[in-house]
């Protein structure tokens, strides 16, 4: 159970924590994090770029309603999300105007090139041959189900390919990315991640950024299971993943790979003492838990690992959480994979421990009776949609890092 934030002399907090003391302020996190942080040079030139295109997002982000009480721009459809849409097939110039013009832009292209849209369709399908391409595949998008319902997700199998991330698990899931989860272009799960959280695409584009020097000598083709390397995107004090160095691996080969109902249930309960819901979480509530988790992480895993760089992974991943799903526990707790009783492909350790899959929430509501019968209720599926549907060009990397940087703060405080 997570409650609000506490005194710091009762959090119990060992020796070690008093490391990050000296560390609590904004101006010495970023300084340590741009020294820890040196990737490629050309990474750090595309990085520059990225923070400039993003700071105009996150400006117009901040305009956009204004330019739509001018008549200068139209509303966003209910649903951020958008429709399929294709080279041939532009989303409309009025809310999209900017997507409509890459289409038409990648159409011109594949016609001067004599570019065959069937192969690739093929190639998607069967998961043959899959091909990095950064620009093109912004303009191809085959949407969400029908009417923007999500769909039935595809529960994972033995074969299949599953990383520590439930977000890239649930492109999988659903399809956005091929459900076996091998043989992934980077470009495709970037689109992917963009289009279905609402994610900015610079935004989109950073969160790969720590895997472009990794998966370099590949051409940027991997299994989700390669985004398994320790220190890289998988983190030490994880809220739904156990340490790398305390999990069993002879019992549980798969321990990083998949969800934790025991962890799901400790750090998102549904339900609190004598029935009550479990409130939305917020920063703080983030920020007590990762404080937690590191100082239970730090007295159990003697090979414990954590720099700044790391631990802004873990507030980021929160910060995901918090501004995708809005820090509802319910849609969280599916997001994670939490098992439910009418979920299919429930799965079983071999110590006999359940665990379900990453989903989308889809939840049935039940409305007024039909009518003409009235013994009938009507009801539907729900459409979910991220919490950033209020955002012209979706989640920003300054807006990310406000959120990062507010948690990680308040964990070291």
């Amino acid at each position: 159970m997570i409650s609000k934030m506490k005194p710091r002399e009762h959090w119990g907090r060992d020796d070690s924590h008093t490391m990050h003391k000296d560390d609590s302020s904004m101006v010495r996190l970023t300084l340590q994090l741009m020294q820890q942080n040196r990737p490629q040079v050309m990474v750090n030139l595309a990085l520059a770029v990225i923070f400039l295109v993003d700071f105009w997002m996150s400006a117009f982000n901040m305009f956009h309603r204004l330019l739509i009480k001018l008549h200068i721009i139209a509303p966003l459809a209910d649903n951020c999300v958008p429709p399929a849409f294709s080279p041939t097939s532009p989303p409309p110039f009025a809310q999209w105007p900017l997507t409509h013009l890459l289409c038409r832009g990648v159409h011109v292209y594949n016609f001067l090139t004599g570019y065959n849209e069937e192969l690739r369709l093929h190639h998607d399908l069967y998961c043959r041959k899959p091909k990095n391409e950064w620009i093109r595949d912004w303009a191809y998008w085959e949407g969400i189900g029908s009417q923007g319902e999500w769909g039935t997700p595809f529960a994972a199998a033995d074969s299949d390919s599953r990383c520590p991330c439930p977000g890239l698990n649930i492109l999988a899931t659903h399809g956005i990315i091929h459900t076996s989860g091998r043989k992934v272009a980077a470009s495709k799960m970037v689109v992917g991640l963009s289009r279905a959280f609402n994610i900015a695409p610079t935004m989109a584009l950073q969160l790969y950024s720590p895997l472009f020097p990794v998966f370099s000598a590949r051409g940027h083709i991997f299994d989700l299971e390669d985004l398994s390397i320790m220190n890289v995107i998988e983190h030490d004090a994880s809220l739904l993943r156990p340490d790398f160095h305390l999990a069993d691996w002879k019992k549980d080969p798969k321990a990083m790979c998949r969800p934790h109902q025991d962890m799901i249930d400790r750090w998102f309960p549904a339900r609190l003492k004598h029935g009550q819901l479990k409130d939305d979480m917020t920063d703080r509530d983030f920020a007590e838990a990762l404080c937690i988790r590191r100082n239970e992480s730090r007295r159990h895993n003697r090979q414990y690992t954590s720099n700044v760089v790391q631990s802004l992974i873990g507030s980021g991943s929160c910060c995901l959480m918090l501004n995708v799903f809005g820090g509802k526990v319910l849609d969280m707790r599916e997001m994670a994979g939490s098992v439910s009783r009418d979920l299919p492909g429930v799965r079983t350790t071999e110590h006999g421990e359940q665990y379900g899959y990453e989903r989308i929430p889809a939840r049935t509501i039940k409305g007024d009776k039909v009518q003409g019968c009235p013994m009938a209720a009507a009801s539907h599926q729900q459409k979910w949609q991220p919490a950033t549907a209020k955002r012209f060009f979706g989640m920003t990397i300054f807006e990310a890092l406000w959120t990062t940087f507010n948690i990680e703060m308040r964990a070291r405080a």
